[in-house]
């Protein structure tokens, strides 16, 4: 019973952590317009 409730607690952790993660590499041609004219121009 305390594996199996132990396993459940560690992927319910795991799925939150997963859910929160925000980063990564974002493709400009993938993005709208004015969002790519905004980063050229702080470039």
């Amino acid at each position: 019973m305390f594996k199996r409730s132990l396993v459940v607690m560690l992927l319910l952790v795991a799925t939150v952590f997963k859910s929160f993660a925000d980063e990564g590499m974002w493709l400009p041609h993938l993005l709208g317009q004015q969002v790519y004219n905004d980063m050229v121009k702080k470039a």
